[in-house]
């Protein structure tokens, strides 16, 4: 386990009894934990190289807690990330989690400073572990946390299939519909600022196209989230995740993530510039391997030693935007069940695209010719590895239209 970086860093240290943990009074038996394992920063591992520790500051301060209820002064102070997990080594100190946030509260000494975590912790820890939040000097103070912590937020779900970002309620719901599963779900930037939205698609209801559901996303006064009050969460990611198990005062839980990623990924190069652009002078035609209703394809080498396809567009068949368009949209896609682009011709006509030579042909073919020869596993496994495709074409909302 030393290396999984999906090992949970918490536990409950309280029995579940009478429907509920005794540690923290959640009623969900899958609940996430809430005590941080011991032993869990001895065993996973440190990422990257770490500066030796500096020798500790001559007066370091006695470990004290902090109240629950962070003081006014303290929303204005400095917020730094783990970049390593840290454990400490004298009562002075407290222990960091990568990833995880923490108030900067002293700076005085540059080789330790003195931080506090979410928790109401205090301690001191290396310098070297820490990277601050940036902060917009040009803002009123106050301005400038409340800046700093909604820009973190994003930070922490904007990789998320399930965030939309500015997408409005109507456009949500729209999409939503679209969907039409129950549960399908997605998270929005709410109409308040610095607040977000969990839109929610159901059947449970008297219409029959399904009614879509929409639930803020509350914080309490020391940064815990909530959808209800009885279940509170050190992040919204963590809260989805809950809420992906138990809908715990929700229509349903959320089941299926609507994405709008695509709309979101940039075009890896345009045509003609980039890794992309392949020097024509390298590809050697060979032989034609077959035609389809827009382009021929030809068996062909690249560099004189790797075999490849290459896909010309027949004259007249489709416009050169389709045909770019394709190429583009190729550009995006990465997966190891779909064929691979390597990269194009475009500088002169007629335009290439070189990919992955299949030396077994078009599978409807094969099929034709070989499927009577084939063991259920062997076809059950080209299913698999079709549906793997479709399903990750999917997530990028693409449709293979001649499946």
């Amino acid at each position: 386990i030393k290396d999984n970086s999906d090992l949970l860093s918490k536990y409950h240290k309280g029995f579940f009894m009478n429907g509920k943990f005794l540690c923290c009074n959640q009623t969900c038996k899958g609940a996430p934990g809430c005590t941080i394992w011991e032993k869990y920063v001895t065993l996973c591992c440190t990422a990257g190289s770490v500066k030796p520790l500096p020798p500790a500051p001559q007066t370091l301060q006695k470990h004290r807690n902090l109240p629950q209820v962070l003081s006014p002064d303290r929303s204005v102070l400095n917020m730094a990330v783990a970049q390593y997990n840290y454990d400490p080594k004298r009562n002075s100190a407290i222990r960091l989690v990568r990833s995880n946030k923490y108030y900067v509260l002293q700076e005085e000494d540059s080789d330790w400073w003195k931080v506090g975590d979410l928790e109401g912790n205090e301690g001191f820890v290396p310098s070297t572990y820490l990277r601050k939040l940036s902060l917009n000097d040009d803002e009123p103070r106050g301005n400038s946390s409340v800046s700093e912590q909604t820009m973190a937020e994003e930070q922490s779900i904007a990789e998320h299939d399930w965030y939309a970002g500015n997408i409005s309620h109507a456009q949500s719901e729209q999409l939503l519909h679209q969907k039409g599963k129950e549960g399908a779900f997605m998270v929005r930037k709410s109409s308040q600022a610095g607040r977000y939205t969990v839109s929610v698609f159901s059947k449970a209801s008297e219409s029959k196209k399904g009614t879509v559901k929409h639930y803020h996303i509350y914080k309490t006064p020391d940064n815990k989230y909530y959808l209800d009050e009885n279940y509170w969460f050190e992040s919204i990611p963590n809260l989805i995740y809950y809420h992906q198990h138990n809908s715990a005062g929700m229509v349903t839980r959320l089941r299926h993530a609507v994405s709008t990623q695509v709309n979101k990924v940039p075009s890896t190069a345009t045509l003609g510039n980039g890794i992309w652009e392949l020097k024509r002078e390298e590809i050697l035609l060979l032989r034609e391997l077959g035609s389809g209703q827009f382009g021929v394809v030809y068996l062909g080498k690249w560099k004189r030693q790797y075999e490849v396809a290459i896909k010309m567009i027949k004259e007249g068949a489709m416009s050169e935007d389709e045909f770019i368009e394709e190429a583009q949209t190729m550009m995006k896609l990465n997966h190891p069940k779909l064929v691979r682009l390597y990269g194009v011709c475009s500088k002169s006509y007629p335009i290439y695209l070189v990919m992955e030579h299949m030396p077994n042909g078009c599978l409807l073919s094969y099929l034709r010719s070989h499927g009577k020869e084939l063991q259920p596993l062997q076809l059950l496994e080209i299913c698999y590895d079709v549906c793997d495709a479709m399903a990750y074409l999917e997530s990028c909302q693409f449709i293979h239209r001649d499946l």
